[in-house]
């Protein structure tokens, strides 16, 4: 079933069985913006693009197979398709495009993620773990190399227990720290039931691991409470670590 499809479906049983509304409305939501290599104009720009049509929350992507190109392969294909975005390859251009991502997260308009979208072949050949520690979320796309079909139950079945065997091993790398964190608030906005908490995390990540070393914390996040009775809850956070 293609995406589109599932979209609507969900739509239509929503709609069929009541299900409440959350903050955002599914037209609102778009976890799937491409936004580095083959990005068509400048970030302002196409920020800008998403907010007009009505986008509240992104999550701003890229292929990160892209950046295994050779410099000269990469000019060729970029030049070919008129993209306006240019970034250097390999790790350099990991960084540079994740630099582009935090400063697009400080967009007022937008809650912003920031996200890899990795061919699915690579859960079976290898995967590229240093890129994939840099995101917010990552996106499995699958692709037409199975002779022309659609992939079916079995495939996708297997392909979740990978990603859940991967997830594994960044759910260590949580035990492997003990948070320190100093909190400032900056400012709050309260509307209704819902409220917006700007502010800085400062402190520490304290390694339980023989031998490593601690890690200072400089992280500004914004934050979206809902008040569900008499108690603000979490519904959102967001932080991105400030440059040096």
């Amino acid at each position: 079933m293609k995406p589109t499809y599932l979209l609507l479906a969900a739509c239509l049983v929503s709609q069929a069985q009541q299900v409440p509304t959350g903050l955002f409305n599914l037209n609102q939501l778009d976890l799937h913006y491409h936004s580095g290599m083959e990005r068509p104009v400048d970030m302002a720009k196409w920020l800008d693009f998403a907010v007009k049509d009505g986008r509240r929350v992104v999550a701003l992507i890229d292929h990160l197979e892209l950046y295994r190109k050779s410099s000269e392969a990469y000019e060729k294909w970029r030049t070919e398709r008129g993209f306006e975005a240019r970034y250097p390859v390999g790790a350099a251009g990991h960084t540079a495009l994740f630099a582009d991502f935090d400063r697009a997260a400080k967009n007022s308009n937008l809650i912003v993620f920031k996200a890899w979208e990795i061919y699915e072949g690579e859960l079976d050949t290898g995967i590229e773990e240093a890129p994939m520690r840099m995101v917010d979320l990552i996106g499995w796309h699958i692709s037409p190399n199975h002779g022309g079909k659609p992939p079916d139950g079995k495939l996708l079945l297997r392909r979740v227990a990978q990603i859940k065997e991967i997830q594994k091993r960044y759910e260590q790398l949580f035990a492997e720290w003990q948070p320190a964190i100093e909190p400032r608030v900056d400012s709050m906005l309260i509307t209704g039931t819902t409220a917006t908490v700007h502010g800085h995390n400062g402190g520490w990540l304290r390694t339980m691991a023989a031998g490593g070393s601690d890690r200072a914390l400089d992280d500004t996040y914004i934050m979206t409470l809902k008040r569900r009775g008499g108690t603000w809850n979490i519904f959102r956070l967001q932080w991105t670590r400030n440059q040096p």
